[in-house]
């Protein structure tokens, strides 16, 4: 499946929001919650030097139970300040699905390269999807997914972002060159689950020595 995409940088997630449920037809909310994000390649970095991505989310919908998604993207170009892929997605259920393919890459020679945190928010309207993101951190922006860059720019247009700076970045090019005191490796919010484990285990280990 060819996928297209460009990043509109440091939006008001609220005002966004309230511009897309305005769109008619009616937009569609698919999603809200929280993604937890990890990136593989090979020692050599093969993967990172043909600019594809090898990608395992878990997504937690509010109110559900999560599922895990593999994802491997072709890069194919930058084109009209959108990035075109090929993309390879496969949907997996359990709870520990996603620590179990993270520990499979690993036994078969992969290294984790990237881990972070992201809350979001997809619409669909149309051909096309709008996905707010918000990182810890630095501000939200929203990426817009569709058949071609023209169909992107008349959503742009129609949601009044014109003015907003626009990007085909990925987000690690994204961080480092307009966030670069930000680390994106290990970036998470203090309510996640992981943070919230350690929390408990450092109580536990505080009552244990009193």
């Amino acid at each position: 499946m060819m996928e297209i995409e460009r990043k509109i940088l440091e939006i008001k997630s609220k005002e966004v929001v309230a511009r897309i449920l305005r769109l008619r037809p009616r937009s569609k909310k698919v999603f809200e919650g929280l993604v937890r994000v990890k990136y593989f390649d090979f020692c050599d970095g093969r993967i990172c030097k043909k600019r594809d991505l090898l990608r395992v989310r878990e997504i937690s919908p509010r109110g559900k139970k999560p599922y895990t998604e593999l994802v491997y993207k072709t890069f194919k170009c930058v084109k009209n300040m959108c990035k075109y892929f090929d993309e390879l997605e496969f949907k997996f259920v359990g709870e520990k699905s996603f620590e179990n393919l993270s520990t499979l890459f690993k036994e078969i020679g992969l290294k984790q390269t990237l881990y972070y945190e992201k809350r979001r928010t997809l619409y669909s309207w149309k051909n096309l999807n709008f996905e707010i993101d918000e990182h810890p951190k630095i501000p939200a922006f929203i990426e817009i997914e569709a058949p071609s860059p023209a169909v992107i720019d008349k959503a742009i247009k129609a949601l009044g972002l014109e003015k907003y700076e626009q990007t085909a970045e990925n987000i690690s090019e994204l961080m480092k060159r307009k966030y670069p005191k930000v680390k994106l490796d290990g970036l998470k919010f203090k309510g996640s689950a992981n943070y919230k484990n350690l929390i408990k285990i450092r109580r536990f280990v505080t009552i244990r020595n009193s």
